[in-house]
This record gives C-alpha cells, structure tokens and sequence, in this order.
C-alpha cells in the first residue's frame, strides 16, 4: 500500500486581488482538485503577513506529482493562477508518515 502525500503551498496575492475574489477562484481550484485521481482534501487559510498557506492530500505521492504536472496548464483555474505572485510561491510535496483524521 502507498503512503498518502502531501502538497504544501505558500504564497502572496497580487496587488489589488482582493479576498472575496480570490476565494471565487480558490473555489475552481477545489472543483478542478475534485476531479483528479487520489485527491483526498484540501486546506488554504492566510496569516497575518498576507501569506496564505495551501495545503492538499492525496493517495499517493504520483498522483499529487501528476495533479502538479498539470496545473499550469490547466484552462480551469487560470484565474486562480493570475491572482497570485510566482515570485512568492514555495511549494513542498512529501510522503506523509502520519496520516490520521
């Protein structure tokens, strides 16, 4: 049986992307996640410096690799994607050794 995986994500919006219209465009990101194979759940809160943290579960560390491979280009959430900085993006994507609920 495969470990389950999962993808942490930090990053900052854009200048002038306001909250209300970022979570409309997180919404299409959760959807999009939906209909990929081995998405478990997903999780996105923000701090009090303007990082917001996104994390995601999967069923297996090639599953998570092949949702990754296929974000930039996917149609579905390209709002999401124009609304914050790729200078600011830092993601990690591991093995998960404890995985309980």
């Amino acid at each position: 049986m495969s470990k389950h995986a999962m993808d942490f994500v930090t990053y900052k919006l854009n200048d002038g992307v306001s909250v209300e219209d970022f979570m409309t465009a997180s919404q299409s990101l959760t959807d999009w996640l939906k209909t990929r194979e081995g998405f478990v759940a997903r999780r996105c809160g923000v701090d009090e410096n303007g990082v917001w943290a996104d994390t995601s579960e999967w069923t297996s560390l090639a599953a998570l690799q092949a949702t990754s491979a296929a974000f930039m280009q996917a149609a579905e959430i390209a709002d999401f994607i124009s609304m914050f900085d790729p200078t600011t993006l830092q993601m990690h994507q591991v093995e998960l050794e404890v995985s309980e609920g």
